[in-house]
């Protein structure tokens, strides 16, 4: 709108962009309704020919797997931040750097590890490789 009013027109280029946002928004919508269709079919196919994913940022990471690599976090779009079952995509950072993919790997590694205890446990982790981990009523 402000280029409207400044210019009285709006430029190819945000005509374009705009065009981008408005199309992978009704993908989005397209993809749900079509997932939603496959799965009440009476056997839905769980590896179909053609699979079309909506996904929504969290954020943009601080690098990818090395430091020279952009990346982001993306997780199931329209996904309520609870969900049924733990993941790190609904996790909050409380303080320090931004995350980085590695860190990410990392964080869902110990999920997985702690995910098989009923108590509380904690892991540690290096690389996606479980250093430590304890599992008790008082994890101090």
């Amino acid at each position: 709108m402000q280029e409207w009013r400044e210019q009285g027109e709006v430029s190819f280029t945000t005509r374009r962009r705009l065009a981008a946002i408005a199309f992978q928004h009704t993908a989005s919508y397209d993809t749900a309704i079509a997932e939603y269709l496959r799965l009440q079919t009476t056997e839905p196919e769980y590896f179909p020919e053609n699979l079309t994913l909506a996904l929504e940022r969290i954020q943009p990471l601080r690098y990818g797997e090395n430091p020279h690599q952009h990346a982001a976090f993306y997780r199931w779009g329209g996904v309520p931040a609870v969900a049924t079952h733990p993941t790190v995509a609904n996790a909050e950072v409380l303080h320090g750097k931004e995350l980085s993919f590695n860190n990410l790997l990392d964080l869902n590694a110990a999920l997985a590890a702690v995910s098989s205890f009923t108590a509380p446990a904690v892991a540690i982790i290096k690389h996606t490789n479980p250093c430590g981990l304890a599992c008790d009523d008082k994890l101090l």
